[in-house]
C-alpha cells in the first residue's frame, strides 16, 4: 500500500547536500524520492570542487565558518569515512605581500578557533615568497569512494533514486514535500513555484586537474589570504587540481536567479587559456609550477552569499519557505550531515 501524500517527500537534487537530507528523512520514516538531473550522483558541485574536507584553517576571518566546519566534522567522517584520504600533506601558507592578514595574525585566529598545526614548509613552496608555512592535519575527498557511498546510503535506507530525469512541479501531490537542494539553482526552481529567493553571487568558475612533478605528490597547498593559488590533490589519481581565488573565474553576477551556465560557457572556455594565467600567477609561490600539464578541466557555478568578502563566510542555510517547501543552501561540504539532521527536525515540527 502507497503512503498518503502527506508521509511523501521528494528531494531535488544529487549532490551531497541532497543525498544526506534524502537519507535522513527516509531514515526518519518519509517516504522519499531524490530526483537528479545529471546521470549520475555529485555530477555538479559535490564532485567539481577542491576535494579538502575543511576543519577551518581556510576561513581566520570567520570563526563561524570555522567553527561549523570543526564541529561537523566527526558526523561526516562517521557516514563517509571510507572516501576520506588523510595520508596527503596539508599546508598553509602566508604570502609576503598583497595579504589580509599577516602570518602571526592567521597563526592567532586559527589558535583561537581551536584548531592545531605545526611550523613545516612545504617542500614545493618558494622559501622567500610567504612569511610563514604550517602542516595540519587535513582530509581530502576520494570522490569515486564518496560516489559509491553515496549510492550505498540511498540503496541501504529505501531511497527511490531518479537520476538522468528533469524536475517538475507538476509532478508533485497536493500534500507532498519538496526539498529544494540543488545550490545554484534552487532559486529558479523556488521561482517556479512563485517564491522569491534570496540573492546570491553566482561565479562560473573553471577548475583544472593537472599532472605536476613528482615533488607535488600527496602534497595540498594553499597560500594565505589573499588573490594567490591553491592545489590538492585529485584524490588517488596523481593528478591535482589546482585553483586561485580570481583568475579561475570567468564571470559573475549577483541576482536572485542565477543566469550563468556552464553547459554554454564550456563550449566557449579554452582551459589550456585559464592554465597559462594559472601558472603565471602561482609561478611566483610554487617551484616548477610551470611544468603543470593539463589533464582535463570542469566547469562549476560557485554560489555564496553576496557582501561577505571581508570575511569570506560560508553558511549552510536551511530554510521552510511554506507548509511543504523547504530548501537547504550548500555551504561547506563537510556539514552535509548536520544540514540533514536540521532538516529533519525542521520538517518534523
Amino acid at each position: 500500500m502507497s503512503r498518503p501524500e502527506r508521509d511523501r517527500v521528494t528531494v531535488v537534487g544529487g549532490g551531497l547536500f541532497g543525498v544526506t537530507a534524502a537519507r535522513a528523512l527516509a531514515r526518519a520514516g518519509w517516504s522519499v524520492t531524490l530526483v537528479e538531473q545529471a546521470p549520475d550522483l555529485l555530477d555538479g558541485a559535490s564532485g567539481t570542487n577542491q576535494y579538502r574536507l575543511h576543519k577551518g584553517f581556510h576561513y581566520p576571518r570567520s570563526p563561524e565558518t570555522a567553527a561549523a566546519c570543526l564541529a561537523a566534522e566527526r558526523d561526516f567522517r562517521r557516514l563517509f569515512g571510507d572516501a576520506i584520504i588523510d595520508h596527503h600533506a596539508h599546508y598553509y601558507a602566508v604570502a609576503n605581500s598583497r595579504t589580509r592578514l599577516t602570518a602571526a595574525e592567521y597563526l592567532r585566529a586559527v589558535t583561537a578557533m581551536g584548531l592545531t598545526w605545526r611550523h613545516d614548509f612545504a617542500p614545493v613552496l618558494r622559501p622567500d615568497a610567504v612569511q610563514s608555512c604550517v602542516r595540519v592535519a587535513e582530509g581530502a575527498i576520494d570522490l569515486p569512494r564518496l560516489r559509491h557511498r553515496c549510492w550505498a546510503l540511498l540503496r541501504d535506507s529505501g531511497v527511490r533514486t531518479r537520476t538522468g530525469t528533469h524536475f517538475e512541479w507538476s509532478s508533485v501531490g497536493g500534500n507532498e514535500r519538496v526539498v529544494l537542494a540543488g545550490y545554484s539553482a534552487n532559486n529558479t526552481l523556488l521561482a517556479e513555484a512563485g517564491f522569491v529567493g534570496r540573492p546570491y553571487r553566482y561565479q562560473l568558475a573553471e577548475l583544472l586537474c593537472v599532472q605536476l612533478p613528482e615533488a607535488y605528490q600527496g602534497v595540498s597547498c594553499l597560500v594565505m589570504d589573499g588573490n594567490f593559488p591553491s592545489l590538492d590533490p585529485c584524490g588517488r589519481s596523481g593528478h591535482h587540481v589546482i585553483g586561485h581565488v580570481t583568475e579561475m573565474h570567468h564571470t559573475e553576477e549577483t541576482a536572485v536567479v542565477c543566469s550563468l551556465s556552464n553547459t554554454d560557457a564550456h563550449r566557449r572556455s579554452t582551459a589550456a587559456g585559464t592554465l597559462r594565467r594559472l601558472v603565471e600567477t602561482g609561478r611566483e609561490f610554487l617551484i616548477g609550477f610551470d611544468q603543470a600539464r593539463l589533464v582535463r578541466s570542469r566547469l562549476v557555478v560557485r554560489t555564496t552569499l553576496p557582501g561577505v568578502a571581508r570575511t569570506d563566510t560560508r553558511p549552510t542555510l536551511v530554510e521552510r519557505h511554506d507548509s511543504q517547501v523547504f530548501s537547504i543552501f550548500s555551504g561547506k561540504l563537510t556539514t552535509c550531515v548536520t544540514a540533514a539532521d536540521e532538516l529533519v527536525e525542521l520538517m518534523s515540527r
